[in-house]
Parts: C-alpha cells; sequence; structure tokens
C-alpha cells in the first residue's frame, strides 16, 4: 500500500475534520499542509504569515485570534526549535517557543472544542539500546527533550490530545541528504557521525500517519505514538544506502563524535514502532526504501 493509498484509506468513512497546521512553512509543515489541502480544507500558520498562511508568531500567542479555529477541527502543532544545541545555547527563547507558546496553542485550540497532535521528540525516552514502547518510561537527555516532555506531561491524559514521537525525518529535503547529496556531486568525502542511531522514518509516512490520525481519531490510540521506521539505522549505514543505491562514487569517512554531542542527543534510541503500522494499515518504509522513492523513483 503506497503513501497515497494510506491518506486516502485514513479519509475513508464520514465527513472530514479542517485541518490546522501550525509551523507550515518547516520541513514537515509544509508537506503536510499540502497533503491535508489535497483531501479536504485545510489551514497554515507561520511566525510572519503571508503566501496564505495566517500569521501565528508562537512568542506572542494573544496576538491570534483563535476564532478562528471551530470545535471539530483537528490542530497540528510541528512548530518548535528544533536544534538541540539552539535549545541548550539560547534557552530562553527556545522555551519561549516550544513550551509556553506551543502549550498556549495547544490549550487555546482545545478550550475551542479543537482536537491536537503535537509533534513531540523520540528524545524524551532518553538512551535506548532496546526498542522502546510508548508506554516506556521517559527519560529525556537534554534541554530540548526536556522541553518537549514538559508539553507532554502538560496534557497527558486530555482526551483531546495526542501525541506524536518523531525519530529522524528522511527525505531528500532533510539536511543529512542534502550534504550527502553535496559530497557525491563535488567528489568530497562524507563524513559521517557513528555511532548515531534512530529509527529514520520517511517524511511522507509521517504525512500519512498524521493525516490517520487526524481523520480516524476515534480509532486511534490515546497518548502517543512513536513514528519511526521498522528498524534503528545509524547516519552510517544510510550513507552507506546511498552510496549502494544512489552514488556509487560517494566516499564515506566515519568520524565519532565529541563526546560534548551526546550532552543534548543520545547515542541510541530504537522505537518499537507497532503503533504506527497499525495507524497505516502497513509498515513504514525502510530507508533503503525511502531512499529508493525519493531518489530513485523520484525526481531528485
Amino acid at each position: 500500500m503506497g503513501v497515497n493509498g494510506a491518506m486516502n484509506g485514513a479519509m475513508n468513512g464520514g465527513a472530514k475534520p479542517r485541518i490546522w497546521v501550525i509551523g507550515a512553512s518547516g520541513y514537515v509543515g509544509a508537506r503536510l499542509l499540502a497533503a491535508a489541502a489535497a483531501h479536504g480544507q485545510a489551514f497554515g500558520t507561520s511566525s510572519r504569515g503571508g503566501n496564505g498562511l495566517h500569521a501565528l508568531d508562537l512568542q506572542a500567542v494573544d496576538d491570534f485570534d483563535f476564532g478562528a479555529i471551530a470545535a471539530g477541527d483537528v490542530v497540528i502543532v510541528t512548530a518548535a526549535v528544533s536544534s538541540p544545541d539552539v535549545c541548550a545555547n539560547d534557552h530562553a527563547y527556545a522555551h519561549a517557543v516550544n513550551v509556553t507558546g506551543c502549550g498556549e496553542v495547544i490549550a487555546r485550540s482545545v478550550s475551542r472544542g479543537a482536537r491536537v497532535i503535537f509533534l513531540s521528540s523520540d528524545v524524551v525516552y532518553g538512551p535506548a539500546e532496546t526498542p522502546v514502547t510508548e508506554e516506556a518510561p521517559c527519560h529525556p537527555l537534554g534541554v530540548y527533550a526536556a522541553m518537549k516532555r514538559a508539553v507532554e506531561e502538560r496534557f497527558w491524559g486530555e482526551a483531546q490530545v495526542r501525541i506524536a514521537r518523531l525519530s529522524y525525518v528522511f527525505s531528500a529535503d532533510d539536511k543529512f541528504s542534502r550534504y550527502i547529496a553535496g559530497c557525491a556531486s563535488r567528489g568530497a568525502a562524507a563524513e559521517v557521525f557513528h555511532p548515531f542511531y534512530r529509527n529514520a522514518i520517511y517524511r511522507e509516512d509521517v504525512i500519512a500517519g498524521l493525516l490517520a490520525m487526524a481523520h480516524r481519531w476515534d480509532s486511534c490510540p490515546d497518548g502517543a505514538v512513536n513514528f519511526g521506521g521498522p528498524v534503528a539505522v545509524s547516519r552510517r549505514d544510510i550513507a552507506q544506502s546511498f552510496q549502494r543505491l544512489v552514488f556509487p562514487q560517494l566516499k564515506i569517512d566515519v568520524v565519532e563524535p565529541e563526546p560534548a554531542f551526546f550532552n543534548e542527543r543520545p547515542r541510541h534510541i530504537h522505537l518499537d514502532t507497532h503503533r504506527l503500522t497499525t495507524i497505516l494499515g502497513r509498515a513504514p518504509l525502510n530507508i533503503d526504501q525511502a531512499i529508493a522513492a525519493d531518489f530513485v523513483n523520484g525526481d531528485h
């Protein structure tokens, strides 16, 4: 079953709610808004607005008219300061966006009768060398992880709020993929951190899963859902898949990160993704399939 099939299947069986994408100019949010708009009524926000988006600055939530959000809408909060290093080095700014701003958007949307999906992160679990389910205890490592967990804890048990814990989201447009493609085109060696393991998930699987949750709310599990690929892979594994499938000329230089790198991010996070598989109606794509989808069969 393809990504479009998963989206279409999620839409069947009733009226579609309106979708709001908070952070619709971002890496996940822009693609999510486009997919949601292709299947129903959808609106997006960005900090400055423009280009058809509503202005919603997470540092000035009071300026947004939440009267535009109606009961039955689904609000998907994708906006965040997602760099662990920025969160650690500019704590006040990141906290204002990731904790205070996102929390207020969720609370005010719920007060309007909307349902909310909050995009959290697998880093809330802390180090995990064996697959963790959504019921596993959380031991956030780093400032970014603590911020995501703080929002989770504020709304945990709220019937109108669901949590999507995202692993590394892969596509041809992500920073690492662009770096690998650039190195291959220049004939430069790609420096790849190892060990650094995540359940890399194809961006289109993230979109399909979020829309399935939005359109089949009552049949999706309460609480959190792990959004990851079927197995944990390292950056070295991903680079070698690129080398095997797309860039045979790619040179790979494996580098062990400085110890400080892991102050804000675990070396290993392995996820159990059975819950996402049920939501999608199929297994999420593995890294080889995702690379093939974007680089072999796609336009890149």
